[in-house]
């Protein structure tokens, strides 16, 4: 007696409980998406579960022009700081703030959130600046990359680097010197590799191998051909 009498209650509290949420009829309990459900065993009360319509998920990058050279990269930082993971395949175009910059970048493999990656960018840029990113409409399946691979080179305008530019007095400890004080003017770091030409006046002159990239307004000290006054000036022709 007690056994039915407990299931005629929970069979109740699920009556009254159908009926304050307005799912009087299985009509109007399809269309609100209202799901009852006996759990196991006899004596178990019935629960209903209102079900909660899809609910769509953008997908979001965000943007900052990051890399090498430390100053102006040439290159940005995507990362996913969308609640979705970026598939493999998907296209974006990227641009920095006042579009000067820009780049397009197809994922070869899946971006989880959080994890970021690097992508080519037409130019190099102030470190930091941020950009904006637009998804593309993804490549038919039989173009797309491989993943883990590249199908070909990277494509992107070609933009003129700004010109590098240094400034150079001879220096040192006496009135006459063998060394010069070479100051990197330029927008961007003068890499490892490059070659100078300086010359004080006709006779002290020579070439200059930079072995270590400079940064802008980081200074270097050189070897001069010749002993020379101090303070003169020196003119730095780049060489090719």
């Amino acid at each position: 007696m007690k056994k039915h009498a407990h299931n005629g209650m929970g069979l109740a509290a699920a009556a009254l409980l159908v009926g304050a949420l307005g799912l009087g009829n299985s009509a109007s309990a399809q269309a609100a998406g209202a799901v009852i459900m006996p759990m196991h065993g006899a004596t178990a009360p019935l629960t209903v579960r209102r079900m909660t319509p899809g609910i769509t998920v953008k997908k979001h990058l965000s943007c900052k022009v990051w890399g090498t050279p430390v100053e102006f990269p040439h290159s940005v930082l995507l990362t996913n700081d969308g609640m979705v993971t970026i598939a493999a395949g998907s296209r974006v175009h990227y641009v920095t703030k006042g579009g000067n910059r820009h780049g397009d970048y197809t994922f070869t493999k899946a971006l989880a959130h959080g994890a970021s990656i690097y992508a080519p960018l037409s130019g190099d840029w102030a470190r930091g600046a941020p950009c904006t990113v637009r998804f593309e409409a993804p490549l038919p399946h039989a173009q797309r990359p491989a993943v883990g691979h590249i199908t070909g080179p990277i494509t992107r305008p070609i933009v003129a680097l700004p010109p590098l530019h240094a400034l150079c007095r001879t220096g040192g400890d006496g009135e006459f010197v063998n060394k010069a004080e070479l100051t990197n003017d330029s927008v961007r770091t003068i890499p490892a590799g490059t070659r100078i030409h300086y010359a004080v006046n006709d006779k002290v002159q020579g070439d200059y191998t930079f072995t270590a990239p400079l940064n802008r307004n980081q200074h270097v000290v050189f070897k001069l051909s010749l002993y020379t006054a101090v303070g003169l000036p020196c003119s730095v022709t780049f060489l090719k």
